[in-house]
């Protein structure tokens, strides 16, 4: 029953929801009825969107990690059922909100679930494209609560930036990370297609667009300065081929740039 349990919470990846979920309550100046509609949404998207890729990709992570996930294992059919009534409530919402007036509601909540579907179920097989979908998913979440209160000004738009070059950076990273695994399956990820050193220069390529970006924003130097040294520590064990350790540091920078900003808002 622990290990039934523990297996759903990781078919969600329950930390990263979570995650997700503080960030926006950090980077909102007061939560209200929206703010609390974009993160249930948010939420319940982002979980139903891991249980999906979690399903289509069941024999995949099985060969991977080597073990059977006994949630999706018993209760398979289960599971689809709940994502496809998850997507249904999300196409229904945001019709409903589009149709009230509320266009924030209504965009974000109808291209977060359609880009969402559309990633699990062909895109992330497709090199760089898929990379891009979970950068703009990503950066969507934080824009979610930007556009809602209004504050989409210069610092809010370089974070946005920030946000999208590192979380396109992780994924190039993790496809590297599942390189025999995706061929495998007859995925067309970047890794699969180009060589470890040409990955390894574009990944050096992004983490240099992220600091350019971060000289133009408003964080303290110190902050700016622990982000540069972190991310310098991810480019060489990156170059390491030491991909799972340089993704962790990468989703801790993320983080880590938001509490930034939070303080800073």
């Amino acid at each position: 029953m622990h290990n039934l349990f523990v297996d759903f919470l990781k078919s969600i990846r329950i930390v990263n929801v979570i995650a997700i979920a503080c960030a926006q309550g950090i980077l909102c100046q007061a939560l209200n009825e929206d703010i609390a509609l974009a993160i249930g949404f948010t939420l319940a998207l982002t979980a139903a969107g891991y249980l999906q890729n979690n399903l289509l990709d069941f024999e995949l992570d099985t060969l991977g990690k080597k073990r059977i996930n006994t949630f999706l294992n018993q209760y398979f059919r289960l599971a689809q059922y709940t994502v496809q009534g998850v997507f249904l409530v999300t196409i229904l919402s945001a019709i409903y909100f589009l149709l009230l007036g509320n266009s924030i509601h209504g965009f974000m909540i109808i291209i977060s679930g359609a880009l969402l579907y559309l990633y699990n179920i062909y895109l992330k097989k497709i090199a760089f494209i898929g990379n891009l979908a979970v950068a703009i998913l990503s950066s969507n979440a934080i824009l979610y609560i930007f556009w809602l209160e209004g504050h989409l000004n210069k610092t809010n738009i370089l974070f946005l930036g920030f946000i999208f070059v590192l979380s396109l950076l992780r994924e190039m990273i993790k496809d590297q990370e599942d390189k025999d695994v995706d061929e495998h399956f007859g995925y067309k990820t970047l890794p699969i297609l180009l060589s470890s050193q040409t990955m390894k220069a574009i990944t050096s390529f992004l983490s240099i667009i992220i600091l350019s970006i971060m000289v133009f924003m408003e964080f303290p130097l110190w902050g700016k300065g622990l982000v540069a040294s972190l991310l310098l520590i991810q480019s060489i064990i990156t170059f390491k081929n030491q991909f799972s350790l340089a993704s962790t540091l990468l989703k801790a920078i993320f983080f880590m740039g938001i509490l930034i900003l939070g303080v800073k808002i």
